[in-house]
């Protein structure tokens, strides 16, 4: 008779084993996922690596390229249909043109061969790209407070002449 009562005193036992080491690895397996979930949520804060540094020749043609592309949308301004739109149009374009401006910089700041005196050049050149596109926001500023509605009033009463006149 001890036998069968050994058995179900053991049946008990085993059960509390078998759900004890399902727990501890269910926890296990837990504890895991928030320390793969924290290492990638760092990894994200951290951001994307830097990109290399470009040659000086990339980087001459990045900077002519950014500056040409500055003096068209100045020079729009004078063509287009609507001076005050087109100022309201230049902010968020100077937005996207500064950050293409800063991506240029970090992989131009300083180039990656070239001398010293070519990093320097290099470095007044972002400057001054810089400055004008500052003194460009300040002229499309100034543009879309006070000249841009008096030239878009004279449009429209040129629109009336000719409307008259035909």
């Amino acid at each position: 008779m001890s036998a069968p009562t050994d058995a179900t005193h053991r049946t008990p036992r085993l059960f509390r084993r078998i759900f004890l080491a399902f727990y501890a690895l269910v926890a296990l397996v837990f504890c895991a996922l928030i320390v793969v979930g924290v290492v990638r949520g760092l990894g994200e804060i951290r951001g994307p690596r830097p990109a290399p540094p470009l040659p000086a020749a990339s980087c001459l043609e990045r900077l002519e390229a950014l500056r040409v592309e500055l003096l068209d949308r100045l020079a729009a301004f004078p063509r287009s249909p609507s001076a005050a739109e087109e100022a309201d149009a230049f902010g968020p374009w100077a937005v996207e043109f500064r950050g293409r401006f800063e991506q240029t910089r970090a992989r131009c700041s300083p180039p990656a061969d070239g001398s010293a005196e070519l990093a320097a050049a290099i470095r007044e050149s972002l400057k001054s790209i810089r400055r004008a596109l500052d003194l460009s926001e300040i002229q499309a500023t100034h543009w879309s407070r006070h000249l841009g509605p008096v030239l878009d009033e004279s449009a429209e009463n040129l629109q009336r002449v000719r409307r008259l006149l035909h």
